[in-house]
């Protein structure tokens, strides 16, 4: 029978399958997943994106090939130790290599610095346009209008009535976190708006 597993509790829990990398030099992906020394993704209650560390042995000239610029795209599918687990594919970008060290004359290890591909394209878009309404509703309509981002709406309602707003050329996170500043429950207790591996949608949630 197979063992379900309904909750992780430690990094060791998620099994990497697979890393796909995608550069505009390169007409097919590149699989580094043998590759990889070190994976890390943070969640961050501040942040409604993901970020991640990646150290990898380069044995493939893959530094000198991709030559990478910030724009590489990476497929990053990951699962649970048990046979009925549904794998989860997460798509990042690496934003830039923190370092390099030579460890042979043909082998060196790479220190990279990722960020979810959303993050990514959100500081590439800046608008301005009015929205209406309560401020987990404009949140929600901000993140799906503009980056394509769906948001799991709070169970406790915020205190604020509706309101009305002019987003003056800002991008999506900008605007939600102006909006997060003015929202409280009806206990005075703050919201944060964050990403979690589990979930594909961005987690709109209060302190309570």
């Amino acid at each position: 029978m197979s063992e379900s597993v309904t909750q992780q509790q430690a990094p060791t829990d998620f099994v990497l399958n697979e890393f796909l990398v995608y550069s505009h030099r390169h007409t097919k992906p590149i699989d580094i997943t043998t590759s990889i020394a070190t994976f890390e993704i943070y969640e961050n209650i501040e942040k409604p994106y993901l970020t991640g560390n990646v150290i990898m042995r380069d044995d493939m000239r893959f530094y000198d090939g991709v030559k990478i610029n910030g724009t590489e795209k990476c497929e990053i599918t990951l699962s649970q130790p048990s046979l009925d687990a549904v794998p989860t594919t997460l798509e990042f970008t690496i934003s830039y290599v923190k370092g390099t060290i030579k460890v042979s004359d043909q082998v060196e290890m790479l220190d990279l610095r990722i960020i979810e591909t959303t993050a990514f394209n959100n500081m590439l878009n800046q608008f301005s346009r009015t929205y209406q309404g309560s401020p987990e509703t404009i949140i929600k309509n901000i993140c799906k209008d503009n980056i394509g981002q769906e948001v799991s709406l709070p169970e406790i309602k915020s205190a604020q009535t509706a309101i009305k707003v002019c987003v003056p050329y800002m991008n999506a996170y900008q605007a939600c976190n102006w909006i997060l500043s003015r929202m409280s429950t009806p206990e005075g207790l703050p919201y944060f708006l964050f990403k979690t591996i589990k979930s594909d949608k961005i987690q709109l949630k209060s302190l309570e």
